[in-house]
């Protein structure tokens, strides 16, 4: 597993990344709720993100997760959790030195069409968010609106990046094809919106 995903799955797992955010007292807050389409994993009273790489890492086969349950991201339970747990978040910016700074939302979604190197476009079929289990766009893109306009009312102010005319899956993306590995114009235009809020690109340790 590489480096920096088995970081925050181990992160995820010990929850120590709010606590680290806070300490880093960054001058940009971005939420992107992109990532939000993985079910939950239940261990005891703390929950876990069923990421592929969670799957990979093993830990899964460890005797802590062997009374563990399941938990569908598109469920009321789900929902239930999601929303609690944005309240706390929301409480917690405004209580910590994240309260300073400038907070963005990231307002993504999901391609419906996707675009070849040679120009191609073709409507986006058989999504998988881990192999073997199908996804819906539709009902996906849904649940991130329901997140983004729940989360806008609880927050402070937020700014709002998005490029909806450019939302297209890359069919050759680095990381494979996927609703949301989009094309590059894509990314463009989000950072050339992030630098016009102050976000600076640096290259990554």
């Amino acid at each position: 597993m590489r480096p920096k995903p088995h970081r925050a799955l181990v992160a995820d797992i010990t929850k120590t990344a709010l606590a680290e955010l806070v300490a880093f007292r960054p001058t940009h807050l971005i939420f992107d709720f992109i990532d939000e389409r993985f079910d939950l994993v239940s261990v005891g009273d703390s929950l876990v993100t069923r990421t592929g790489e969670l799957e990979a890492s093993g830990y899964l086969r460890q005797r802590a997760f062997a009374r563990s349950r399941d938990i569908p991201r598109l469920s009321p339970a789900c929902d239930r959790l999601w929303d609690e747990a944005a309240g706390q978040v929301a409480a917690l910016v405004r209580a910590t030195p994240l309260g300073s700074a400038r907070i963005i939302l990231h307002a993504a979604q999901w391609a419906h069409r996707r675009r070849s190197g040679a120009g191609r476009e073709a409507s986006i079929v058989g999504v998988e968010i881990l192999p073997g289990r199908p996804a819906d766009i539709a009902r996906h893109n849904a649940l991130l609106e329901r997140y983004q306009a729940k989360f806008t009312a609880l927050m402070p102010p937020m700014a709002r990046v998005e490029a909806p005319a450019l939302r297209l899956a890359d069919a050759d993306h680095e990381w494979g094809m996927s609703p949301f590995h989009y094309v590059p114009d894509y990314y463009a235009e989000i950072w050339r919106q992030l630098a016009a809020l102050g976000v600076e690109a640096r290259q990554a340790a």
